[in-house]
C-alpha cells in the first residue's frame, strides 16, 4: 500500500508539473530609438521667401505646420511637392522623408499708357507690368505736320 500511495504522488507531481504553464526568458534586444524622417525645404525662386521650421530631422508621426514668408516684392504662391495648399500655411505628418518646395510670385504693377491725339509713346501704348522697383522712362514724342509749322514753331 505504501508503494501504491508512492506511486500516486509521484504520478501526481509529474503531471503538475507537466501542466504547469511555462515562461520563456525575455528575448534581450538591443535598445532602438525611435525613427526619425528627414524633412527638405526648397523655395522657388530662389530667395523669394522663406519657410520655418527649416529643414531637418523629425520623430516618425510628428505633425510639422509649415509657414511660408514672401522677401519684399513677392507674394506666396502654392506649396508643391509632399505639402500642397495655396495658403501660406500648410501641416504634414512626418511618416517618410518629405520633400517640399514652397513657390512665391513676383508682385507686379500694371503701367497703362494711353495716347489721345497725334503723336507715339515709349513704351508704346498699351498696358506693361513690371515689378517693384523697377524705373521706367516714358517718352512722348508728338506727331508733326507740315501745315502745324508756322515760323519754326509747333502749334
Amino acid at each position: 500500500m505504501r508503494h501504491i500511495l508512492l506511486s500516486i504522488v509521484l504520478i501526481g507531481i509529474l503531471l503538475l508539473s507537466a501542466c504547469a504553464p511555462t515562461t520563456t526568458p525575455p528575448v534581450e534586444t538591443p535598445s532602438t530609438q525611435q525613427q526619425t524622417y528627414t524633412l527638405s525645404i526648397s523655395i522657388s525662386p530662389s530667395g523669394a521667401g522663406s519657410v520655418s521650421p527649416l529643414s531637418g530631422q523629425y520623430k516618425a508621426g510628428a505633425r510639422v505646420t509649415l509657414t511660408a514668408t514672401p522677401a519684399s516684392g513677392y507674394t506666396f504662391d502654392y506649396w508643391d511637392g509632399d505639402a500642397s495648399g495655396s495658403s501660406a500655411t500648410s501641416q504634414i505628418t512626418m511618416d517618410s522623408d518629405k520633400n517640399v518646395i514652397a513657390n512665391f510670385t513676383q508682385i507686379t504693377y500694371d503701367l497703362t499708357i494711353d495716347v489721345v491725339g497725334n503723336g507715339t509713346t515709349s513704351p508704346p501704348a498699351g498696358i506693361h507690368s513690371y515689378s517693384l522697383g523697377t524705373e521706367v522712362e516714358l517718352t512722348a514724342t508728338p506727331e508733326i505736320k507740315a501745315g502745324n509749322l508756322a515760323a519754326g514753331a509747333v502749334t
